[in-house]
């Protein structure tokens, strides 16, 4: 069981699964993400240009809709193939954390990733389990004491801006009537882009730092020497 031996002497830090393919992975979909929100913003850009032009045919505009439709579904792909990826990432982070010997953690592998669909917990429970997922990654042996990141803040602030403003703008879009509420809807698909790039950014960041420390504590060969609680 996770965190039976939290005392023992002479126990070197190992991993319970090597993560290093799966964050490879994951930072490929990040940045293959990316390029497809870029791709999905210009699009969005073109939709809003036409908006604003004069003498608009319709067959202007069925190609605009067919383009729009088409992005959006290979959107929703790659972000669902992403978001999978990520929980898996978080998944096994935990799980390295629990095998590390940290004692008393708040959170198990499972909850870490489940607390990111419970309605109200998933709004600050996933930031308290990378916030521990970071301190342990740290320093396993006093995490009690280890500083937070305040990359972490920023990565879970925009998760929130990002999810809040995608579903003003689908809502946006589904009762949009007129050119000036597509206008509307539009723009804030433009700035939801601009927020989810920045948001990918930042989370290839702190996946990195999260899995340089963990390797730094199993490739430096350390041994635990006592722990204390988390």
């Amino acid at each position: 069981m996770f965190g039976e031996e939290t005392n023992s002497i002479g126990q070197k830090y190992q991993y319970t699964k090597d993560p290093s393919f799966l964050t490879k992975f994951l930072k490929t979909m990040f940045w293959i993400f990316l390029g497809t929100t870029l791709v999905s913003m210009l699009s969005d850009f073109m939709q809003m240009n036409l908006l604003y032009a004069d003498n608009v045919t319709l067959a202007d505009a069925d190609a605009n809709d067919n383009r729009q439709q088409y992005i959006a579904i290979v959107y929703m792909i790659i972000n669902l193939i992403t978001v999978v990826t990520f929980m898996m990432w978080v998944h096994r982070a935990n799980k390295n954390c629990h095998g590390f010997w940290a004692p008393h953690m708040d959170f198990s592998p499972g909850w870490s990733v489940g607390y990111f669909f419970i309605p109200f917990f998933n709004l600050y429970k996933p930031y308290q389990v990378m916030q521990e997922i970071w301190k342990v990654s740290t320093n396993p042996r006093n995490c009690s004491i280890n500083d937070g990141s305040a990359l972490v803040g920023w990565w879970w602030a925009l998760c929130l801006t990002s999810g809040f403003l995608g579903r003003i703008a689908s809502n946006s879009l589904s009762r949009a009537d007129s050119a000036s509420s597509l206008k509307v809807a539009t723009g804030i698909y433009i700035l939801g882009g601009f927020i989810t790039i920045t948001l990918i950014v930042v989370s290839i960041l702190l996946i990195s730092a999260i899995h340089r420390k963990q390797e730094n504590l199993v490739k430096n060969d350390n041994v635990i020497a006592g722990t204390e609680n988390c």
